[in-house]
């Protein structure tokens, strides 16, 4: 089975990339023997980082360019794919993929597969959601060759604008399934299909990265002292609040300020652990925080994980992670350690809730010290306890993991 996973991200995002490692480690137990294509914006930087090939995107943008080079970019791009659109909906697949050729491997897959994910959403930084239409697009094109196209777990919106609630529409539509990772996606893609669309939930791929032998196989080593990790992130970009520097602020004070009181309360070794390390990143504001720990303690430490792999390891080791990025506690609770979330976007809060753990989330924008402590001390009083609940959360995610890949084979054959 050759399969065409499209509108994958960098790998130097630790969540986007154990995605995909997940995805490829799930598939190959079903279909050992699959050949697999990640196809991407930023092919030649993942080149090698996983065990398949990488390809370029159709519509594809300069991941690092000046203004004026992105502009000339985007016009080439839009007449590129428009013409293997228009190849491809005339019936001259096999054109397209000769003459235009980062279209063939859409003629040479079995299937297409969108990348699960949080990317179908609107910009807030700007009018023309030239991302959403370029993820769109490549979902689109699966079916206009004719291909089986299936939609990996996926956060759908916040959608701004009739326009990008109408081509989102058509992207949902061209897909055979769509799998949605949370109940505000299922309700949104109902709405904007009017029920058409071929849907269900099935959480977030990285549940499934561990078998449950993994997990209960690398225990929490026994620590004298209680470890929390955190991973921040600055959500300014995700927000259109006008007050949103000063919320921003307000939030990472608010982790501060709930470090101080556990530290005073008992020995705590403290972990800011950046999940994003590409320039604009997690380390600004983790480097912030981190300085803003050691104003009080020096029990803390910054951790630069080299891959998705060894920020598992380093939440495994903790007692506690308190995260503002959705996988860096899908990162957790995958490991069997339990999470505190502060939620950025609507997706962080709809994780936690479909668990049944929405206690242990916080709106981001309005967090405060004391529900911080509230949620960390119930996890310090009885650990063992939410271990075990980590756990069990992990068997509930990966029963409709497992049976949708089991599934592929048939979906391919339809």
């Amino acid at each position: 089975m050759k399969i065409l996973i499209t509108n994958v991200y960098s790998h130097q995002n630790f969540g986007d990339a154990a995605i995909v490692e997940s995805t490829i480690s799930q598939i190959r137990r079903e279909y050992p023997d699959a050949e697999i294509s990640l196809m991407s914006d930023f092919f030649a930087e993942n080149d090698g980082r996983y065990d398949c090939a990488s390809v370029p995107s159709v519509f594809c943008l300069p991941t690092k360019a000046s203004k004026v080079r992105k502009s000339l970019a985007l016009v080439v791009a839009l007449m590129y794919s428009a013409t293997v659109a228009l190849l491809a909906a005339l019936r001259l697949r096999k054109l397209a993929a000769s003459l235009l050729s980062r279209s063939r491997p859409y003629a040479d897959s079995d299937v297409v597969l969108a990348c699960g994910g949080g990317y179908l959403f609107s910009s807030n930084n700007s009018v023309l959601s030239v991302g959403l239409w370029q993820e769109v697009y490549h979902i689109w094109l699966g079916r206009v060759f004719g291909k089986p196209v299936v939609m990996l777990p996926q956060t759908v919106g916040p959608l701004a604008g009739a326009f990008d609630r109408w081509i989102v529409a058509r992207a949902l539509l061209a897909a055979n399934l769509v799998l949605c990772r949370d109940k505000a996606s299922m309700d949104l893609v109902s709405g904007l299909t009017r029920d058409r669309a071929n849907s269900r939930f099935v959480p977030d791929v990285v549940y499934g990265w561990f078998s449950a032998d993994e997990i209960s196989s690398t225990e929490q080593a026994e620590i004298d002292t209680p470890r929390i990790s955190i991973t921040v992130l600055d959500w300014r970009w995700a927000s259109p609040d006008q007050d949103r520097d000063k919320k921003v602020d307000a939030y990472l004070s608010a982790i501060v300020e709930a470090c101080r009181e556990l530290s005073a309360e008992q020995d705590i070794d403290f972990q800011v652990v950046p999940q994003v390390l590409v320039k604009g990143g997690d380390l600004p504001i983790s480097e912030k925080l981190r300085d803003g720990i050691a104003s009080f303690t020096d029990r803390v430490e910054l951790l630069r994980p080299e891959d998705p792999l060894q920020t598992v390891r380093v939440y495994q080791a903790s007692t506690v992670v308190l995260g503002s990025r959705m996988h860096s506690c899908i990162f957790a609770i995958a490991s069997g350690t339990p999470a505190v979330g502060l939620s950025y976007q609507p997706k962080v809060k709809a994780m936690f809730d479909q668990f049944g753990l929405g206690d242990n989330c916080f709106e981001a924008s309005s967090v405060t010290s004391d529900q911080i402590l509230e949620a960390v001390r119930r996890v310090l009083a009885d650990p063992a306890r939410y271990r075990q609940q980590a756990r069990d959360v992990v068997a509930e995610a990966q029963r409709p993991l497992n049976a949708f890949f089991k599934e592929l084979a048939d979906v391919v054959g339809r």
